[in-house]
């Protein structure tokens, strides 16, 4: 068993208040997502432990801003096994200077597409909703209009 398999059977096991019920497997469609981003950047995805939640950072990594200032940005990997035109962030966690990306989810074949992404201050003025008439709002953002991946391969400062 790799670490990454560790990883996930630990996180299932664990049931985690912090992990949202979205689908009956929410650790094998987000870690899913997490590990395609992780290879896109080539960069080792994170495994670490985050009982409470990873406070929207799935994967770290020095970025160029619009001013050419290379810092590092937080990623938060929205991963859909459903293949939904829309990317989902719930109000109360959309976290400053975040990058967040949709990433749509294919359990059988353990692999995802990473569809397109925003930065946290474009989120955080999308229109909200109560998504799944659950009493959880979150702001959305159809995937025509998130920005391409190719993007964030020009910001990245190769290490």
């Amino acid at each position: 068993m790799t670490s990454y398999d560790e990883r996930l059977a630990e996180r299932e096991a664990l049931n985690y208040a912090s992990t949202r019920r979205w689908n009956p497997r929410p650790n094998v469609v987000g870690m899913i997502g997490e590990r395609e981003l992780a290879r896109f950047y080539g960069v080792p995805q994170d495994l670490n432990d985050h009982p409470a939640g990873d406070g929207g950072a799935d994967l770290i990594v020095p970025l160029r801003d619009r001013n050419d200032i290379v810092r590092p940005f937080k990623h938060d990997v929205k991963s859909s096994a459903k293949a939904g035109p829309w990317l989902l962030v719930n109000v109360t966690k959309v976290w400053p200077q975040t990058i967040y990306v949709l990433a749509h989810v294919d359990i059988e074949s353990d692999s995802a597409k990473l569809i397109g992404w925003e930065w946290s201050a474009v989120v955080r003025k999308a229109p909200t909703r109560d998504w799944g008439n659950n009493g959880v709002i979150v702001h959305y953002i159809h995937r025509d209009h998130l920005r391409g991946m190719q993007e964030l391969l020009d910001r990245q400062v190769n290490p």
